[in-house]
């Protein structure tokens, strides 16, 4: 039950990182583009893809544990695990399980789709393709292993492929100059690597697809994967309107088409905001190099300060969590008693003969060197004991267990062996919690019994508190 936790904090931490970053980066960015620097807002947008997939904040909360506590191997940031927490991350482990399996299953099946397309594609005309060829050349080495092909499958030229991309054409007739525009558009594609950038960002909304940044920042993407690409063909190639007058024009001929891939067309609403983003920064005369870099600094030092600032507050926060050692409240089976109120059950010491229990030694994994933190997950087969190893504790001390049973239909003792033998337990069902008040000093143990005819299995973790 625990690899459930890490892997709760781990979506949550990495995608708040995510997040975070892209709204800073929309903030700079608006700045940026304002300067006329197009084409370094939309490098800064694929750096800010790694915050989304690189889990920097979970792996600063697994660093601090390390080197607070003497790099014991611990998978687990020092978090205090209550039966609670256990059950949320369960829920949102099944739920983050089931939306990945379709998320995935939908990419899949766009992926068939695209594959079938290509496989039905025809070969261009000759005149067609010697032209597409002649570009190739001329762009350079990038371009030479792109190929073109038509198909019946679509309404509008587009370009699909990361490693061997294919320049995709209607079953239409262009003329020569809506050809340059069309080959020169999705060359540019290609050149920036726009495929795999968009597909990375899918990956992305298939991953944190609960947070609604994931899916701003996909769109986000495509757009200005967009403005980069026409920003890049009107200052080399074209006039900024004898460029979109050829777009508009195919626009009208053209409708929507629903396979994924790199589009030159789009609705006439998304093709105005591509000019006017473009216009803004192709009328820029004076850019200053020297704004653009204190900018990119900027977005660069509020990314990393902020991602810092979010894991130094989860960390002061499981600190002070951690360390509390007031429990309101216990859960015995569906039943909450007051602590204070709690009947704890004694045994005074039995063999194990005499008692018709097996004993056996679980595993017990330390969470937290520094704050005697351990986990455990025990399969307590029936009529079995399972003892945790021996810890020191003392008369001044208090050790604190939570868990979880399942089935949370039978009840199992959940206690401590104290040094003279004594056991000391709670009779459990379902969740539990209860902190056992120590009289002396020595090694203590604790264990879970079962006595029903078939397994239990008992998970969860305890603290030695003073």
């Amino acid at each position: 039950m625990i690899w459930t936790i890490n892997l709760m904090y781990l979506i949550l931490w990495t995608s708040l990182s995510g997040a975070i970053v892209s709204v800073i980066w929309f903030a700079i960015g608006r700045l940026l583009e304002k300067a006329g620097f197009l084409h370094i807002t939309y490098t800064l947008l694929k750096v800010a893809i790694l915050f989304w997939f690189v889990p920097i904040t979970y792996g600063m909360l697994l660093l601090r544990t390390q080197i607070m506590d003497g790099f014991h191997l611990s998978f687990s940031p020092d978090l205090f695990i209550t039966p609670g927490i256990l059950w949320t991350a369960t829920v949102f482990c099944i739920v983050w399980f089931a939306g990945v399996v379709i998320g995935i299953a939908q990419y899949v099946m766009q992926r068939v789709k695209m594959s079938k397309m290509m496989r039905h594609a025809v070969s261009c005309p000759k005149e067609v393709d010697q032209q597409f060829t002649q570009m190739c050349m001329a762009e350079g080495k990038y371009a030479r292993r792109v190929r073109v092909r038509q198909s019946y499958q679509i309404e509008i030229p587009r370009v699909t492929g990361i490693i061997h991309s294919t320049v995709m054409l209607p079953m239409k007739i262009y003329s020569v100059g809506e050809r340059n525009v069309i080959f020169k558009h999705e060359l540019t594609h290609v050149k920036h690597h726009d495929i795999l950038f968009r597909n990375l960002t899918r990956l992305l909304c298939i991953v944190h697809f609960m947070n609604p940044f994931a899916w701003w920042f996909n769109r986000q993407m495509r757009k200005w994967s967009e403005y980069a690409c026409d920003y890049e063909i009107c200052r080399h190639n074209y006039k900024l309107k004898v460029y979109y007058q050829i777009i508009l024009d195919m626009a009208e001929k053209s409708i929507n088409a629903q396979i994924s891939g790199v589009q030159l067309l789009e609705n006439e609403s998304e093709l105005r905001e591509r000019m006017e983003h473009v216009m803004k920064c192709y009328k820029k005369k004076n850019k200053s190099k020297l704004v653009a870099g204190i900018l990119v600094s900027c977005i660069t030092l509020l990314s990393g300060s902020s991602v810092y600032a979010v894991s130094a507050a989860s960390i002061s926060a499981n600190e002070q969590w951690r360390n509390a050692t007031v429990v309101e409240t216990e859960e015995v089976g569906s039943q909450k008693i007051d602590i204070e109120e709690a009947t704890e059950l004694i045994e005074m010491t039995e063999t194990s003969r005499a008692r018709n229990i097996e004993v056996s030694v679980g595993e017990v994994q330390v969470l937290s060197a520094r704050s005697g933190l351990s986990s455990f997950n025990w399969n307590v087969r029936a009529n079995k004991e399972v003892n945790s190893p021996g810890f020191h504790a003392t008369s001044s001390q208090s050790i604190k267990v939570v868990g979880m049973a399942s089935p949370d239909t039978k009840y199992v003792k959940v206690g401590i062996i104290e040094p003279d033998g004594k056991r000391r337990y709670i009779s459990a069902k379902g969740d539990f919690a209860h902190t056992f008040k120590l009289t002396k000093n020595g090694s203590y143990r604790v264990y879970a019994e079962n006595k029903n005819g078939s397994s239990v299995n008992v998970a969860g973790a305890y603290q030695v508190v003073d």
